[in-house]
């Protein structure tokens, strides 16, 4: 009967790695040939890891933690997919730029968010051309409500309590001065104004389709 050495993992560590093994090829959408192909790992070792039979090598694990970007006790030790979180996020579409605008729900998209559980996000949509040539038709702008505005942040912002309108902000010594995105726009100061959240992505005339 042979013995284990250190550089065997046990039969709960290929449990894991097959679990993990086989939904993170389902999330990657790559099947066993093309995972072969695209790391160098045998086709026949991989089938044997996705059953939780077989003793990789550590440089077997590394090629496939590093080809899905994780560590190797996230494979081996967890469930690899609970490194992050896939949230819906709800899309608003702001009609109007630069004026009272008003704000509908159009659809929810899925975003994945790593380690964000615990932060609200959601997103809106500008459907005109208004903020060219800074950001075209149909670019969606990722909103945090907790984190901190810098200076010089783009930031929704809601005038009087009346209306939102995308705005950058910057921070002077009078106060927080405001400016429309485009060119050569002159700073704006506000006596009744509510800062949402500043934009921390922009994701660029994404197409959302209507099934």
């Amino acid at each position: 009967m042979a013995t284990a050495t250190e550089n065997e993992i046990s039969s709960k560590e290929l449990t894991c790695l097959a679990h993990n093994l086989n939904n993170l090829m389902r999330d990657k959408g790559v099947d066993t040939k093309q995972l072969s192909a695209l790391t160098g790992v045998s086709i026949s070792l991989l089938n044997s890891l996705k059953r939780g039979d077989g003793n990789p090598t550590l440089g077997t694990l590394i090629t496939l933690a590093n080809f899905f970007d994780i560590s190797i006790d996230s494979l081996i030790l967890s469930d690899a997919r609970k490194r992050g979180t896939v949230a819906i996020i709800p899309v608003y579409e702001i009609q109007v730029a630069h004026e009272a605008n008003k704000h509908v729900a159009i659809k929810n998209i899925y975003l994945k968010i790593e380690k964000d559980k615990n932060m609200s996000h959601y997103a809106i949509q500008l459907d005109n051309s208004s903020l060219m040539p800074f950001f075209d038709k149909g670019s969606i702008f990722l909103i945090s409500n907790h984190n901190k505005h810098s200076d010089g942040d783009i930031v929704l912002v809601r005038i009087n309590n009346e209306y939102n309108v995308l705005r950058k902000v910057f921070i002077k010594n009078q106060g927080l001065l405001f400016q429309y995105i485009s060119l050569d726009a002159d700073l704006h100061f506000y006596d009744n104004y509510k800062i949402i959240g500043p934009v921390i992505k922009v994701i660029h005339n994404m197409r959302i389709s209507n099934d």
